[in-house]
């Protein structure tokens, strides 16, 4: 019985343990895209990395959602214990512009489909001014539609 509840304690210290990281070190990225050569890395926060050509082959099998630690010019891949040689290219995007950009977006959306509602709206109220005009069809609304006798189209002689 001892021995099963020390195999579970140790397989939920396993699960929670993550690895430790330098006081200089920035931790919490992800990877977003990788180059197909692995020579640039992008991360979540929008930095653009230049990976060392020695590290290029490794960093090309990272996959998104990496978990990455930044630490003195190096990017350590923690979910498979590699780490690769990279320059900053690009810094990373400001936080207020990430953040609202969603809320620009929608709004824009927002205010782009009122408009399209609106425009369809007069539209249609255009439409049914002029269908139910009686100076372009000859009747009012409410005056009775007789259709017009057909004409009879002759032969040819």
């Amino acid at each position: 019985m001892w021995l099963l509840r020390l195999v579970a304690v140790a397989s939920l210290m396993s699960a929670t343990v993550r690895p430790a990281v330098a006081a200089g070190c920035d931790s919490g990225h992800m990877v977003e895209t990788v180059s197909d050569d692995g020579s640039i890395l992008k991360l979540e926060d929008g930095s653009v990395w230049s990976i060392a050509l020695p590290d290029q082959a490794d960093v090309a099998v990272w996959l998104p959602s990496t978990d990455i630690v930044i630490c003195d010019g190096r990017l350590i891949n923690t979910d498979d214990a590699e780490t690769a040689d990279a320059e900053p290219v690009a810094p990373p995007r400001r936080p207020s512009a990430v953040d609202d950009i969603p809320a620009q977006s929608l709004g824009r959306a927002r205010a782009y489909l009122a408009g399209m509602e609106a425009e369809r709206r007069a539209q249609e109220e255009a439409r049914q001014r002029q269908l139910y005009d009686p100076k372009n069809y000859g009747f009012a609304p409410n005056a009775p539609v007789t259709a017009a006798p057909l004409q009879s189209q002759s032969a040819p002689p």
